[in-house]
This record gives C-alpha cells, structure tokens and sequence, in this order.
C-alpha cells in the first residue's frame, strides 16, 4: 500500500511540474488524469523531429500518430529528476 501511495503522489507532483514548464514554454497540451501528458505541436513532422531528438538524447517519449494524432507526442510521468531532464532536453530543442 505504501507503494501505491507513494506512485500516486509522485504522479501528482510530476504532472503538476510537466505541466508547468510545458506551459511556460507555450507547448499546448490535452488535459489528463492519467500518468502521462498528451502535447499538440504545430505539425507532424514537428512531432516527429521531437521523438527522434528525444531519443537521441536518452528519453524515450511517444507518438500518437498510431491513435489518429500525427501532432501529439505522450510524455510519461517519471521520477523527479526523469521529469527535470526530460524540461531541461526540451528547453535545448525548442
């Protein structure tokens, strides 16, 4: 059960976090209760640059072309510091 609670919060904290910074750099994104973040960007091919980018840099997020999306990317909440490297990733990129 304590593993279980200390999910959930994690959870909050890190899309609260997401969140913030995604819209402080002005990435729309689809609201959620989940454990993930949908982000719409300008174009597929955008979306597409932004995966591979990622991945290149070691953080694995995904497209959700395969669910009728091209433009949107779904990022995971992660730990603490998955959550600050993937900010500090995106800020280079954008």
């Amino acid at each position: 059960m304590e593993f279980l609670l200390k999910s959930i919060e994690n959870n909050k904290t890190g899309m609260a976090y997401l969140k913030k910074e995604l819209n402080q750099l002005g990435v729309m994104q689809i609201p959620s209760a989940t454990n993930f973040i949908a982000t719409v960007w300008e174009s597929e091919e955008k979306a597409n640059n932004l995966v591979q980018e990622l991945l290149e840099n070691g953080i694995i997020v995904r497209s959700l072309k395969d669910f009728g999306w091209p433009n949107c990317i779904r990022i995971s909440i992660g730990l603490p510091e998955e959550n600050q490297q993937f900010i500090a990733c995106i800020k280079e990129i954008l």
